[in-house]
């Protein structure tokens, strides 16, 4: 989205938590849990241009290792 990401998270973390989103291609962005579905969240960024910085490093089947710390 334009503020956010969608992550499969490895265990539960309550909606609204502070998470640090940590990417070995893009480093680290603050945000918080938007939603939850299941094993799935939706991470809006504090920073609103956040998202636009990741463009570079998204494309169709793009897949990285991302850590989610609470």
């Amino acid at each position: 989205s334009a503020r956010g990401a969608k992550i499969e998270l490895p265990r539960d973390i309550p909606e609204k938590s502070y998470v640090i989103v940590v990417c070995e291609k893009f480093g680290s962005l603050d945000g918080y849990v938007a939603w939850r579905k299941g094993q799935y969240a939706g991470i809006r960024f504090t920073d609103p241009g956040a998202a636009a910085s990741l463009k570079p490093f998204l494309g169709a089947g793009a897949n990285a290792t991302v850590t989610a710390t609470v």
